[in-house]
């Protein structure tokens, strides 16, 4: 049938390019700053084929000039896939790994396709990810089949292309569906050249009220004809509908398809619409329909644009519009409290029509879920609360009651932003579905969790809230931050403390800072000692003299006076504050020096952010953590929104210009999206040249089509600036006002000007080819604050930038600043003069590679770069190769308003919630904390003067008490606030007092279960390998930081490196490898030497740290190695950035004179076989238990097995092992190997021991006992930390005193004790239970909230437990056979070692019940003539089983010999009489 056909024209239209379609997009590059490996394409969802053929692929692009070696990298998520050895991927170049290879390289003409990978590309939408050879996620892509993703990828043959990078590969804006059908595996994806890509789906009526009436419409934006002819529509994927021929549409010309066809049958259901071009080679427009209401349409509006929306009448060849607006919105979200709590967490809705609403049965989707209860109805301008926990919500919430909010949702609302669903039910159903009926999209909202507008609804104190309840609030522009300033109550800070003297500094200045971005009041300061006067001036602010502020703290000011309160500090940081350059301070009079108490006291109110605030005195003498009060109701849920406007101003968004780097007298167009409920008014572009007495302007923008703008009614408003001279900067901003005209708003873009800007520099000098093109563009006024003698250059606080990337991408009002510590900073002479690094912080809505943060460096110190640009970068190259965690660093060039800073520089990743994701991806949310010196500056905080400067150390620093002193740690081991508090030092105190415990055997193992000591011996050792001496653990207390994960031990992470490999300040080849001190004879500073001196000194823990010396000896320092890197490299970089770039020789010596001194210390010191030295011969009789076994392994074992089981010897030389072994058995094998830190067996390292034991078993008996264990768990108890049912075992302690459990051990292997140790303080009181997890996840284990993990699990089939002494005594052991699920089993009563028995019940944790009586738990037949029956039993009772055809008492026959159980059930067999036709059976205990 031939659809019929209307054509209209609605005006002047542009190829705009969808979301759906192709775009030409950015240069295919990174799009992650963890590696140059690109996850450039991915074709989940392959065209159905009548061949058969699976299309499915990954393809894979190294973005850097040389090539990389993927051996051991993973694709996981979505499908796995292990890359083989010697897998290279080419600078520059593709590879594709497809699901299979065969039919890829059929399909597609490429060659050496790799797969096939396991699993499948959802459908529907999963996670891809790359990871390297640790496991770190390098690259993560959470595709999906719809929301805003590419739907021409959904099946319809398309790819998913990489086509913006600069997004980061996480972010759909990033993604793009592929040019044709196919994709484009194996190479680039070409740009946009379709010559029918202006034709779009303008709108559908999906729901017809009448069959046949429905109809799509397609326009034409383009600004010539386009014929149609043979363009297909195509739903869910059909054939679909050929456009007839001789079919043309002229400029803004549309086309009405009536859907009368039976392959365009439109009935209300969900369907997929596309449009193909005549060669049906790509999909033009691509459109998902979700139910409506019957003769709803929905459409573009305005038309031609990427808005699709609901209309509130259907247009069919005229213009669409307006939208339909819902009754209902969403209208605040509460999704990240300040209490971190989710129970504080909720939505409301909002009703803003005339009338009240029954929203009974409608549901809101997305990360929660929740079903309005039936009865419910929201009146007109009234609210709905849908709370996560409700009882909670109306307690802190008194407004809030049974009638306006409702609860408990289902989930939690992200902290990182997400998609929500107000979904209403139809009140008509499909024809073959009448039991439940479809949902209506009513409203949506993607929120974020930064952006622009919003700060403080991120974990602030605030909720996020739309402005105005009648804008669109699907745009982030129109919501904020809710106000909270006026909530929270005066809170006192009173603390008297002993005062700290440090040598060569007085307390001559009171500090003041916040510990992360907020804002408080402060008032009557007073600090004194007892009995003397207030030491503070201005202490009430009452005048405008006396306080400094500085750094990221300039913004604080005083506030006056009001009805309420008096004249106060209002304290406003940016970010966390310091003791040196980011600060509120004064000078205070002396005599706080001597020794004695003193007191610091003030007021404070929280208004919105962090609520600590600390109050120090120079040189550490005291401080004061004051935690302000935070109000309980918080946001304004149920009550009118506290950013409430009657009428928000136009939302102007997608700002840019173009061409992005304009030559010098190049007209610039200026775009903008702008749009208002009641229309937009008129929008200004405001500029000026940034030049003294430079020209300014303003021009109308215009939406009317006409150049420089694209189409006319796309809400797409466009202007020029005229071209200027070479170096010309200009400046501009926005301005619209709607056209309401009762009220009528007015806003700009950006939100706040003058101080942000956007910025266009004209003939910005060219940047070398090959590597990323970073430019830093700000005005005069900005350069001149960057360098005024005010602001400290370690300061803080951004300065407005304009960031350009590749010349493709402009952002605007990037936060901009220099980088570097107070050593290095006080040398910056200027941001466009002499070496400096510089830091960069984007919105989180305008993400650069996926991050918020950036770093740029200058190879080497600023102070003496590295003209060879790869020191820093080997040393990290040297730890990845030895499955360490490292930083990527990119090369770039880097040029600032014109001027090219250095040769090169690096975009620099560094140790931040990202690499914690990368790194640690089921465990990022635990505690970071930077390792570093703490010292004191001058009052300007200029210069580089350091005065108290002490190195990190986890030495105990305590109190008069004997406690921790905070205010030691505080500046050494900083916080990161990443998943905890600026102020919370619990876990640095635990691991300062593990590491100050005495006794060798209690500190090993204490040392052993809280810190991965492999791990840190590893990075201690690379820090010596490179020789850079100024890091923690080597010459200096800094450049490190710790990560203490919330389920797993203590990890290290290498940061700063500058001064490595040979390079000028670093240490010589020759210097000790276990080295505490520098080389820098004025820089009074060690590595800890009491502390990390005792772990190289500790012959188990320095095993690992000579492991590593042996690894990178033997692999990654080997000449071969090393020069083929550097080498490459340098020819690379010399192609892009000349002959400034010198040889890497001085890396390719320090190497190899290093790597020698390495080989021989091993020779010379820890040279040693594997072996069992003592017993001397491999068979020996003995009557003595248990056994000692003495041994050699070289440090290249990790792991001893014994009998495959993983042991715990004890080390008493970095060589000599000793295992002490019971014997129960006479005859003992025992099998000795040697595992390498990979897990793989190293050569040789076996040794077999047969033992003969004539001795008797007299275990010491400690009144412990294996009381109750369950080894089938599948639903009885949940382990909480994981929430998954696992193995378990309980102790019980039947004596009167608690016994400490540190060093005792269990084990499932009756010959080796030690598979698993308990941790130091693990104490069962007289009476007590102790749970074990047995579920092999040590990671879990935290004895402070009583979480013990042992390192195996047990075997449901049967296995034995020995509980052990330290010294390998048994004191019980227990064997068990099959077990049944869900139960468990042990002794009763409890205490006593008997025949353990199967339980009634389980009762981990108390007195266990009478044993659970044996019953049939299967009854077959066999064979005709053979019945087996099964019963629940306890292994060494007897059993018979009985017959009866009546069940007459005196009718029961045995009919079994004595039965003797062996396991937890037992099996039988008994015949059955000939021609029996039915019979009774039952089983019998014999004896009890």
């Amino acid at each position: 049938m031939i659809p019929t056909l209307t054509r209209t024209a609605v005006g002047i239209v542009l190829a705009l390019l969808l979301p759906g379609n192709a775009v030409a997009g950015e240069s295919l590059g990174p799009s992650s700053r963890r590696t140059p490996l690109v996850i450039s394409e991915i074709m989940y969802h392959p065209s159905e084929r009548v061949d058969g053929l699976n299309g499915e692929f990954v393809e894979l692009h190294n973005s850097q000039p040389w090539a990389e070696d993927l051996s051991g990298y993973r694709l996981s998520g979505a499908v796995d896939f292990e890359f083989p050895a010697n897998t290279v991927i080419p600078g520059g170049g593709f590879l594709v790994v497809a699901s299979s290879p065969s039919d890829s390289e059929s399909l597609f003409g490429i060659q050496d396709v790799l797969g096939p990978y396991a699993g499948q590309l959802s459908n529907d939408g999963e996670t891809v990810r790359l990871r390297n050879p640790s496991g770190a996620v390098l690259l993560e892509i959470p595709y999906q089949d719809g929301d805003g993703w590419p739907l021409a990828a959904d099946g319809l043959g398309h790819s998913l292309v990489l086509a913006s990078p600069s997004f980061g590969e996480s972010n759909r804006a990033a993604w793009a569906a592929s040019e044709t059908i196919n994709g484009s595996p194996g190479t680039h994806h070409e740009p946009d050249t379709e010559p029918w890509s202006a034709v779009v789906i303008n709108e559908v009526n999906g729901h017809p009220t009448e069959p046949g009436i429905g109809f799509v419409e397609i326009l034409n934006r383009g600004k010539t004809p386009i014929e149609l002819d043979e363009m297909r529509l195509s739903v869910n994927r059909s054939p679909g509908v050929v456009i007839p021929p001789d079919t043309t549409l002229a400029s803004g010309e549309c086309l009405v398809i009536t859907a009368q066809d039976p392959d365009l049958l439109l009935d209300g259901r969900p369907f997929l619409l596309a449009l193909m071009n005549p060669e049906n080679t790509r999909v033009l427009d691509a459109i998902r329909y979700s139910p409506h209401s019957p003769g709803t349409s929905s459409g573009r509006v305005p038309d031609g644009s990427l808005s699709w929306k609901p209309l509130a009448t259907a247009s069919p060849g005229s213009a669409n519009g307006p939208a339909l607006e819902p009754a209902i919105v969403i209208n605040e979200i509460m999704f990240h409290a300040i209490s971190e709590l989710a129970a504080d967490e909720y939505l409301e809705l909002y009703n803003r029509s005339a009338d009240p609403v029954d929203v009974s049965g409608w549901r809101i989707d997305g990360g929660i879920q929740h079903t309005i209860p039936e009865g419910t109805t929201i009146p007109s301008s009234g609210y709905l609360v849908i709370a996560k926990d409700v009882v909670r919500l109306r307690s802190n919430h008194l407004q809030l009651n049974a009638t306006n909010s409702t609860g408990d949702y289902e989930g939690n609302l992200s902290n990182g932003g997400e998609s929500l669903k107000l979904l209403r039910p139809a009140e008509w159903h499909f024809p073959d579905d009448l039991l439940e009926a479809p949902l209506i999209l009513m409203d949506a909202v993607t929120y974020q969790d930064d952006n622009r507008r919003n700060r403080w609804a991120d974990g602030g104190g605030s909720s996020l809230e739309l402005i105005d309840p009648h804008s669109n609030n699907d745009l982030a522009e129109n919501w904020g931050d809710s106000d909270e300033s006026e909530k929270s109550q005066w809170t006192t800070v009173e603390v008297t403390a002993d005062l700290s003297r440090i040598s060569g500094l007085t307390p001559t200045s009171l500090q003041i800072l916040l510990l992360a971005a907020g804002e408080m009041l402060v008032d009557d300061i007073e600090v004194f000692r007892p009995g003397s006067s207030n030491r503070v001036r201005n202490a009430g602010f009452e005048s405008a003299t006396d306080w400094v502020f500085q750094g990221n703290h300039e913004r604080s000011k005083y506030r006056e006076a009001s009805d309420n309160e008096s004249r106060t500090l209002l304290v406003k940081a940016s970010g966390r504050g310091d003791p040196h350059s980011n600060r509120i301070r004064q000078t205070i009079s002396s005599g706080l020096a001597a020794p004695g108490q003193a007191t610091i006291r003030a007021r404070i109110r929280w208004l919105r952010g962090h609520s600590e605030i600390l109050f120090r005195l120079r040189g550490n003498y005291m401080e004061a953590v004051g935690r302000a009060q935070l109000p309980a109701n918080l946001g304004t849920p149920g009550l009118q929104n506290s950013r409430w406007v009657e009428n928000a101003p136009p939302v102007i968004r997608d700002v840019s210009h173009s061409p992005v780097l304009p030559a010098a007298s190049e007209p610039v167009t200026v775009t903008a999206a702008v749009s208002d409920p009641d229309g937009v008014g008129g929008v200004i572009l405001h500029y000026r040249v940034d030049i003294s007495g430079g020209a300014t302007g303003e021009v109308m923008m215009k939406d009317d089509g006409l150049t420089p703008d694209e189409r006319a009614g796309d809400g797409t408003y466009s202007a020029t600036i005229p071209g200027q001279s070479t170096g010309r900067l200009v400046a501009f901003h926005l301005e619209s006002t709607d056209d309401n005209q009762a009220t009528p708003a007015t806003g700009t873009f950006p939100a706040v000007v003058p101080e942000q800007e956007c910025l266009i520099r004209f003939g910005d000098s060219i940047a070398p080819g090959g590597f990323g093109d970073y430019r830093l563009w700000f005005t005069r006024d900005t350069l001149s604050r960057w360098t005024a003698n005010s602001r400290g250059k370690a300061s803080n606080e951004p300065l407005d930038v304009t960031f350009v990337y590749n010349g493709e991408r402009a952002f605007y009002n990037v936060g901009g600043k220099y980088s570097g510590s107070f050593f290095n900073s006080p040398d910056y002479t200027g941001p466009t003069s002499g070496p400096c690094d510089y830091a960069c912080r984007f919105y989180g809505d305008e993400p650069f590679l996926g991050a918020t943060r950036i770093i740029l460096s200058w190879p080497g110190l600023t102070g003496a770069p590295d003209d060879t640009a790869q020191h820093e970068q080997f040393s990290y190259w040297l730890a990845s190769q030895l499955g360490l965690p490292f930083n990527y660093r990119r090369y770039v060039s880097v040029i600032v308003n014109g001027v090219r800073r250095g040769t090169v520089m690096e975009d620099t990743q560094r140790p931040n919630s990202d690499m914690l994701r990368q790194w640690f991806p089921g465990d990022s949310a635990g505690e970071l904390f930077k390792i570093q010196l703490r010292y004191e500056s001058n009052d300007a905080a200029t210069n580089s003067l350091l005065w108290g400067l002490l190195p990190a150390t986890l030495e105990r620093r305590s109190n008069p008490d004997g406690s921790l002193r905070t205010s030691a740690y505080r500046w050494h081991w900083t916080p990161q606030a990443i998943g905890n508090s600026p102020n919370s030092f619990d876990s640095i105190f635990q691991l300062v007092e593990t590491l100050a415990i005495q006794d060798t055997a209690s500190y090993t193992r204490a040392v052993r279960s809280l810190l991965d000591i492999e791990q840190w011996m590893g990075i201690l050792a690379v820090e010596h390998i490179v020789g850079n001496w100024d890091s923690y653990g080597y010459g200096n207390g800094q450049n490190m930081y710790a990560y203490k994960p919330a389920g797993d031990r203590w990890k290290l992470m290498i940061w700063d490196l500058d001064i490595s490999c040979g390079s000028t300040y670093g240490d010589r080849a020759s210097t000790n490898l276990f080295s505490l001190s520098n080389p820098i004879p004025f820089f009074p500073v060690d590595g800890d030497r009491e502390i990390v001196g005792r772990m190289y000194e500790h012959p188990e823990f320095v095993r690992a740290y000579w492991r590593t010396l042996e690894e990178a000896a033997r692999g990654p320092m080997t000449a071969e190695r090393v020069s083929t890197l550097v080498d490459t490299k340098y020819n690379a970089l010399r192609t892009s950035f000349g002959g400034t770039i010198q040889s890497p020789s001085a890396i390719k010596t320090y190497m190899r004179q290093r790597q020698n001194l390495i080989l021989q210390q091993l020779a010379s010191n820890v040279a040693a076989g594997f072996e069992i030295i003592t017993p001397s011969t491999p068979g020996i009789l003995t009557d003595s238990s248990p056994l000692v076994i003495r041994g050699s392994a070289p440090v290249s074992i990790q792991e001893i097995r014994a009998n495959g089981v993983a042991v715990t010897p004890r080390w008493t030389s970095p060589t000599a092992w000793e295992l002490t072994i019971p014997l129960f058995e006479s005859e003992n094998e025992f099998l000795i190997e040697g595992f390498d830190r990979h897990g793989d067996p190293v050569d040789s390292a076996t040794s077999r021991l047969s033992v003969t034991f004539t001795g008797g078993i007299d275990p010491e008996s400690p009144n412990i006992v294996i009381n109750e264990w369950m080894a089938s768990n599948q639903s009885t108890l949940v382990d909480p930390a994981d929430g998954r049912p696992e193995d378990w075992l309980e102790l019980y302690n039947a004596g009167s005193e608690p016994i400490d459990l540190a060093g005792y051990t269990l084990t499932d292997d009756l010959n080796f004790p030690s598979r698993w140790t308990f941790p130091i303080d693990t104490i069962i009181e007289p009476d007590g239970y102790l749970l074990i997890w047995l579920d092999g996840d040590l990671a879990q284990q935290d004895p402070a909230l009583d979480q013990w993990h042992a390192s195996f699990s047990l075997n449901s089939a049967g296995e034995r437990i020995g509980f052990f002494t330290p010294e390998g005594v048994r004191v019980d052991a227990v064997e068990f056979g099959p077990q049944e699920t869900d139960l468990s089993v042990g002794r009763t009563p409890d205490g006593v070692r008997t025949q353990p028995v199967c339980l009634a019940s389980p009762t981990p944790g108390k007195a266990n019940r009478p044993r659970c009586p044996f019953r049939i738990l299967e009854i077959t037949l066999s064979s005709p003539q053979r019945v087996r029956l099964t019963w629940r039993s306890t292994p060494g009772e007897l059993y018979v089983v009985e017959q009866s055809e009546s069940m007459e008492p005196a009718s029961w026959t045995e009919v079994s010999e004595l039965v003797t159980a062996e396991k937890w059930s037992t099996t039988t067999e008994i015949g059955r009489l000939e021609n029996q036709i039915g019979a009774y059976y039952r089983v019998k205990l014999v004896t009890p």
